[in-house]
């Protein structure tokens, strides 16, 4: 799965004007052999529902109406600016076979550490909020790169952004008020999609970390990039991973809280945890890698995927 990395300046930064009115071929193919089967299903499903037609006006107009404040904001990642996100961009989109992605850093104070994808599969950015950035070690950020780069290899995009709008509120409220044209488009899909598009949300990022774990292929510093993400200011290295797993794991779930969550857009933390320590001693994650094979066994990919349906079921 490694690939020769691709020289920067063939994949130059367009203009704002050229980003909004770019129509980019849209990468060929489905999603990865790394995918978790559950997000495969889904996002076939929804991509085949007539609601489809409402769903890319609706992410269309999000695109304009929340991506330029955000782009003309922040700093374009080149090899002078952020020469270190520069670099690791680069290295991920080699590692995954994908086009060097656009990528841009700003701050936006809350929540602290954002980072995210947003856009559509034919035309998207990733964002990185600095505070985070300033924090992470190098290899922390190959994950956090690694991991955005998924939900491009994995056709997440415009499902994602349908996602923060419908789901992690922001500015989607903003974007209904402005335009109430639209008001009744992003009702009626919250209504009829909502549930099923933050469940297949939670399996495709436990996707995106495992392209995380592909490009950093070192599982203590992923789990502490993910660690790092819920902590904002506060050291990672004041948290003992498996510690705070056992503890989680321990703690029960009333129906309430189980209930609460159906409608979030990512799974809890410790669920990410055990979920990428999962895909690491698995026969999958060597194959995709090329690492050597462990002297001890490795799991199938069914048992794989079981096990980790039953971590996100419960979420």
């Amino acid at each position: 799965m490694s690939a020769s990395l691709p020289d920067v300046s063939e994949y130059p930064l367009p203009t704002l004007q050229q980003y909004l009115a770019g129509k980019a071929a849209k990468m060929p193919g489905g999603p990865a052999p790394y995918a978790v089967p559950m997000d495969r299903a889904i996002i076939e499903r929804l991509s085949r529902s007539t609601l489809q037609y409402p769903v890319d006006r609706l992410v269309d107009l999000a695109v304009q109406v929340l991506l330029s404040p955000l782009l003309l904001n922040s700093i374009p990642v080149a090899s002078r600016s952020f020469p270190r996100l520069n670099e690791l961009r680069v290295q991920a989109a080699g590692t995954l076979g994908i086009p060097v992605p656009d990528l841009y850093a700003g701050q936006l104070g809350v929540p602290v550490g954002a980072i995210f994808t947003v856009g559509t599969d034919e035309q998207s950015f990733i964002f990185v909020e600095t505070t985070y950035e300033h924090l992470a070690k190098r290899e922390e950020m190959l994950f956090v790169i690694g991991h955005e780069c998924g939900h491009i290899h994995n056709h997440h995009v415009t499902y994602r952004t349908l996602a923060f709008v419908l789901l992690e509120g922001g500015k989607s409220a903003a974007l209904k008020r402005e335009h109430p044209t639209m008001k009744a488009v992003a009702d009626a899909l919250e209504l009829f999609v909502g549930t099923a598009l933050a469940a297949w949300s939670r399996r495709a990022e436990l996707t995106a970390d495992r392209a995380g774990l592909i490009c950093c292929r070192d599982l203590e510093t992923s789990q502490r990039a993910l660690v790092r993400l819920a902590l904002g200011w506060a050291s990672e290295r004041d948290v003992e991973i498996d510690d705070y797993i056992r503890t989680m794991r321990d703690t029960p779930l009333s129906g309430a809280a189980r209930f609460a969550l159906m409608e979030e857009s990512h799974p809890v933390i410790p669920i990410r945890l055990q979920a990428l320590q999962l895909f690491h001693d698995s026969e999958l994650y060597h194959e995709m890698t090329g690492l050597p094979r462990p002297d001890r066994t490795l799991l199938a990919r069914e048992e794989l995927e079981a096990r980790v349906g039953e971590l996100v079921a419960l979420v």
